[in-house]
């Protein structure tokens, strides 16, 4: 999409253009996104709004002085040594009885391998059972988890935090409450815990906390950025995006020992990953071609190759409970719509057909619904689907910034 044809300016107070040396709404939001290390999307004009307030926030990251940095690095090293930990660190809860969520029996998990130590928390996080040896195709879509509930992020309390919507009786409850921003709940294959980024240290890191968001518990340990973590199908491993080796590559954290392990090895940023639901392969988005596509790769790295092309961006894709289809969002024919693919790429399918950005998809886990993000109630909210294609219904109507369902 050109985004030479947005109306609305970034406020001159932000100082991003003078900041960067930027001149059009092109270089606003490249340098934005190079800032926030994150994608500004979609690029229309409804989202100039949205985009303002990220502009402010990459020109104050930019604009952090000396002194707060050595600071903020100075406050690290003293809670990593243990002398202390700020106050109600890692003591969230979640009141989640009225979206049907309940804390698991406590049971520590292993951080990043070349973190110092283990940050206690107040309710320790459950560890998930030992692998099964084999999967099965009709053990597929029958994960140990409820339909009922739908996992959010919302801006509506002031920053981004997690939300759980009971698709039963339309109970929100909000699961994390702090001054960060907490981005892209997924839910672990047994039901039992939540992997989720959060700057609440600084960076971007990988988190988990209990389903019913108590015992929020850091994962990863560096300097850089790491995104969008997603399960295997066995619960023992996440799939996560990172710049920390320098552009945006695709890597793997072991939940049993803290292990990472680089997957991809791209010129361009790969992100956005998700397993196949038999464990054998990773689906994920890339721009080493140019513009946003998707791509599939084996578990282990090997085999790269892309799915689907066009001229315009695809972008978070996700895999079918019975590993048939691959969603994602893209704006090939203009705006954002949800599509479907056959996981060969065959069958490309317009799933949503509105006139309005429809983004960000997320499976039933018995397969016959997709829940989606969509401007079309003016705001952003979450809506769902039939499988098939259909009238799309409305899950949360509010003013505020509804995203990143996972179901």
């Amino acid at each position: 999409m050109n985004t030479h044809n947005l109306s609305g300016e970034i406020p001159e107070q932000y100082g991003l253009r003078e900041l960067l040396s930027v001149s059009d709404i092109d270089a606003d939001y490249r340098a934005c996104q190079k800032i926030l290390k994150r994608a500004v999307l979609p690029k229309t004009p409804a989202y100039i709004e949205r985009f303002n307030r990220e502009a402010k926030t990459a020109a104050v990251r930019s604009r952090r002085p000396l002194l707060w940095t050595l600071g903020v690095t100075l406050l690290v090293m003293l809670i990593a040594a243990g002398v202390f930990l700020p106050r109600g660190y890692g003591d969230e809860t979640g009141v989640a009885s009225a979206s049907g969520l309940s804390s698991p029996a406590p049971t520590q998990i292993h951080t990043e391998a070349e973190a110092v130590a283990l940050v206690p928390t107040a309710t320790p996080i459950n560890m998930l059972a030992p692998p099964t040896a084999t999967f099965t195709p009709a053990a597929l879509g029958q994960p140990a988890r409820s339909a009922d509930v739908l996992l959010f992020v919302s801006e509506r309390d002031g920053n981004r935090e997690i939300y759980a919507f009971n698709l039963t009786n339309g109970a929100e409850t909000r699961l994390t409450s702090n001054n960060a921003d907490d981005r892209d709940p997924a839910r672990s294959p047994d039901g039992s815990l939540i992997a989720f980024y959060s700057d609440r240290d600084g960076n971007f890191e990988l988190y988990v906390m209990n389903i019913n968001g108590s015992g929020a518990q850091r994962l990863t340990r560096n300097g850089a950025d790491d995104y969008h973590p997603t399960w295997s199908p066995d619960g023992t491993r996440l799939a996560f995006s990172s710049n920390r080796d320098g552009n945006f590559e695709i890597y793997v954290y072991n939940i049993t020992n803290g292990a990472i392990e680089r997957l991809t090895s791209s010129a361009g940023d790969d992100g956005e990953p998700s397993w196949s639901p038999d464990g054998q392969q990773i689906v994920f988005t890339s721009d080493r071609d140019g513009n946003g596509e998707i791509y599939v790769m084996s578990a282990d790295g090997s085999n790269q190759r892309r799915l689907v092309s066009s001229t315009g961006v695809d972008n978070f894709p996700v895999w079918s409970p019975d590993g048939l289809q691959i969603a994602f969002s893209s704006n090939r024919d203009g705006n954002f719509e949800v599509y479907t693919v056959n996981s060969d790429g065959s069958n490309l399918c317009n799933l949503t057909g509105s006139i309005s950005n429809d983004w960000w998809p997320a499976w039933s886990p018995d397969g016959s619904q997709i829940a989606f993000t969509s401007d079309r109630s003016g705001a952003a909210d979450i809506f769902a689907v039939s499988a098939q294609g259909g009238t799309a219904r409305g899950l949360t109507v509010n003013t505020a910034w509804d995203d990143s369902p996972d179901w």
